[in-house]
């Protein structure tokens, strides 16, 4: 009776794992069925001067390209912008409508908004899309506003890629990794490459259904813009600071 407890136990424990490998396997086949009736899966990623500053949007390509997902990943960034400026040009600017129609996936983050705006401004953009997966980013330093509740009231699939969280606890970690200013310009306002790499992980890692434990993490650690972003204290031990990140972030998730 024990054995069959402890069985039974092992079970309950292991279910959410062989659920997050059944998604992730789940993607890959839509991607896979998507690439053969018209040849592209198309990703879009929205974003303000956050996303442009950090280059979330760039790292996150090429881990889709280093992990050998057949995907295409476009982005639009607006300086400034918010929700509604997207949805706005939905209106104004055939190609980018274009552009919101081809998507599979719509990636949006925005750092200040009110909650009521985004959820309209989401539904204009949606007018125009053809049923897309949505993804919603949130910046580390950037208090969430869109409250779960609210969206899932009006988009139930909704995903949601908090970097706040898991860059939060690797700087609150005891064993002292990087500090904020460590992630930021000398504005103190827009992240930095380091900060767009970290979120670029938790961006893949929900689209995928995967942890950093998986990933392909090859040739990052040649990118000389993303080197000069690393502590003083690092410097020339760069090869530890990565596998000290992605070791903290796969306990994290």
């Amino acid at each position: 009776m024990k054995r069959i407890l402890s069985l039974f136990l092992t079970l309950i424990m292991l279910l959410p794992l062989l659920i997050s490998c059944a998604d992730g396997k789940s993607r890959d086949k839509e991607i896979a069925e998507k690439n053969e009736e018209d040849g592209e899966y198309n990703i879009l990623i929205l974003g303000d001067d956050l996303m442009d500053q950090s280059k979330a949007y760039e790292y996150f390509n090429k881990f889709c390209k280093a992990n050998d997902k057949d995907v295409v990943v476009e982005h639009r960034t607006e300086k400034d912008a918010r929700l509604y400026t997207f949805a706005d040009l939905c209106e104004s600017d055939k190609g980018f409508a274009e552009q919101v129609s081809k998507a599979e996936m719509i990636i949006f983050e925005e750092g200040t908004a009110e909650t009521a705006t985004t959820v309209e401004s989401l539904e204009r953009i949606l007018e125009y899309a053809n049923d897309p997966i949505t993804v919603n980013v949130n910046f580390y330093g950037y208090q969430k506003r869109f409250y779960k509740s609210i969206f899932k009231e009006k988009f139930k699939d909704m995903q949601y890629a908090d970097a706040d969280y898991y860059v939060k606890s690797i700087i609150a970690s005891d064993e002292y990794i990087l500090g904020y200013e460590h992630l930021y310009m000398d504005d103190r306002i827009h992240p930095n490459r380091l900060c767009g790499y970290l979120t670029a992980i938790v961006i893949y890692c929900e689209v995928f259904n995967a942890t950093p434990k998986v990933m392909n993490f090859e040739s990052f650690e040649y990118d000389k813009k993303l080197l000069s972003c690393v502590p003083e204290e690092w410097q020339g031990r760069e090869d530890e600071l990565w596998d000290k990140l992605h070791e903290m972030l796969i306990d994290l998730m």
